[in-house]
């Protein structure tokens, strides 16, 4: 491998160490366990789009996807359960089953 090459594989792992390292921190604030209700309006587009986003950003193939490096499993399954909350709330969930079908 190349001097840049290797050079560039460092400066990625220092920051994604750097990045988890800020993510624990921040996680570990007082009151961010503590569950909100949140009431948002937004178009059953806009939710799905956002449910798709979130499982791109959590189970995606991109190698250098730093969310997936970074966030531990059980926030990962927490915001899985959010986005599956928000399909339900929108009756999006059969028409989601059926885009996944094409891999989106």
């Amino acid at each position: 491998m190349c001097n840049y090459c290797n050079h560039r594989k460092s400066s990625i792992m220092q920051v994604t160490k750097e990045l988890s390292e800020l993510y624990d921190a921040y996680l570990a604030s007082p009151g961010l366990e503590d569950s909100v209700k949140i009431d948002i309006r937004m178009t059953r587009s806009h939710a799905l789009l956002l449910v798709l986003a979130v499982e791109q950003a959590i189970s995606g193939s991109d190698a250098g996807n730093i969310f997936r490096k970074i966030v531990p499993e059980e926030d990962k399954t927490g915001v899985i359960s959010i986005t599956q909350e928000l399909l339900k709330k929108a009756k999006l969930e059969v028409y989601h089953q059926k885009l996944k079908k094409f891999g989106l």
